[in-house]
Parts: C-alpha cells; structure tokens; sequence
C-alpha cells in the first residue's frame, strides 16, 4: 500500500509542478496583457484629445471662413448700393492684378482716368444743358 501511496503522491507532486509553472505562466500573460491594455488606454485617451483638438480648430476655421463670407458679402451689397462713381474705384481683387501685372495696371489707371474724365464731361454737360433748359 504504501508503494500505491507513494506513486500516488509523485503523481500528485509533479502535477502541483506543472499546475504551478502554468500559473506562473499564465500570471505572466495576465500581467502582460494588463500592461497592454493600459498602453492602449492611454494611446486612446491621446488620439481622442487630438480629434477633440482637431475638431476644436475645424469649427473654429469654419467660422472664420463663414465671418469672411459675410463680410465678402456685405462689401458686395454695400458696393452695389454705392453711388455709380463707385465702380470707378480700385476693388481689392483689382488692386492684387494691378500689383501682379504691371503693364495691365497702367492700362487700368489710363483707361480709369479715361473713363472718370468722360463721365465728368458728361455730367457737366448734362448740368450745362439742365441749366439751358430751365433759362429758356
């Protein structure tokens, strides 16, 4: 009996062994995968700050670009309700040809300059001839 015992309890030894070196094993993998997940936390945590950023600065953008719109806009209307002598002005997109195109600009300046004397003419001699008809 006691040689069934004895083999009975090297059984049950080697297998507390190979139960334990698995344990140590798997406690190794469990602290691993621990480590792993807080790793991917974190790297969660930044990539959602920097989306929260991005999208921060994209309405901010958005804004910005809708206030520019509205302004665009409202010189639009303004401009569109100036006296006719205002499309004789320099406009700004004009104002940028004019700096990047230097022949074109003293085109435009000459032909500007033409047609301001001519609508002076023309508005002097309408006056002229308003002040004729009223005499007569």
């Amino acid at each position: 009996m006691n040689l069934v015992n004895k083999d009975q309890l090297e059984i049950l030894n080697s297998l507390r062994e190979s139960v334990n070196e698995d344990k140590f094993v798997l406690e190794a993998e469990l602290e691993r995968q621990h480590k792993y997940t807080k790793e991917l936390n974190e790297k969660n945590r930044m990539q959602l700050e920097q989306i929260n950023g991005l999208l921060l600065e994209k309405v901010n953008l958005q804004s910005e670009g809708i206030g520019q719109r509205e302004k665009m806009l409202q010189r639009e209307r303004d401009f569109r309700r100036a006296p006719s002598m205002a499309s004789y002005f320099v406009t700004e997109p004009e104002y940028l040809v004019i700096c990047v195109h230097p022949c074109r600009a003293r085109m435009y300046l000459k032909t500007s300059s033409l047609v301001f004397s001519t609508f002076m003419r023309i508005t002097s001699y309408s006056r002229s001839n308003s002040r004729q008809h009223k005499k007569s």
